[in-house]
């Protein structure tokens, strides 16, 4: 089953994605918006495991992020993760508290028995928020011609508050 961790945005940077969302989808790009369930957030990782497995993360981790004052952050300019799905993001910009929060992450699941996506590896991982999916090759520059632009964000906030 798929096991994913997640930080979820607060304040006024949400109400920004969320229509950052609606405008790309108008456009005609796949948006995460289109789900009605999705919140804005970050994933420091994304992987595979048992329910259990899932279960022994989750409690791994929730003093910890019960006690997390969350971090003010900001992301970069639109940008297109090369391979096969695509997917146009704004990237973070990665910051010393963020980069121990992914490794504390990281370590939990792998001692939790989580099998994590290479992209989600500790060397790998590139802190995003994801804006579009599967953006055809021949749309790609435009997109990204689009959306060069910062769009700052502010106070994530761990899912358990």
């Amino acid at each position: 089953m798929p096991i994913g961790v997640a930080l979820y945005l607060s304040g006024p940077g949400r109400v920004r994605v969320l229509a950052e969302w609606d405008r790309i989808r108008a456009n005609g790009f796949a948006s995460p918006g289109r789900v009605a369930s999705q919140r804005t957030r970050v994933s420091p990782i994304n992987g595979r495991g048992s329910f259990d497995t899932a279960e022994r993360l989750a409690r791994a981790l929730a003093p910890g992020f019960a006690s997390w004052p969350g971090m003010d952050c900001d992301f970069g300019l639109a940008s297109l993760f090369s391979g096969e799905r695509r997917v146009a993001h704004f990237p973070l910009t990665p910051c010393e508290s963020l980069r121990s929060l992914h490794r504390v992450v990281c370590e939990s699941a792998a001692e939790c028995g989580v099998f994590i996506f290479r992209s989600y590896s500790q060397e790998k991982w590139v802190p995003h928020r994801s804006l579009a999916d599967n953006v055809p090759p021949e749309k790609g520059e435009l997109f990204v011609y689009a959306n060069r632009r910062r769009l700052p964000l502010r106070r994530y906030r761990p899912p358990h508050r």
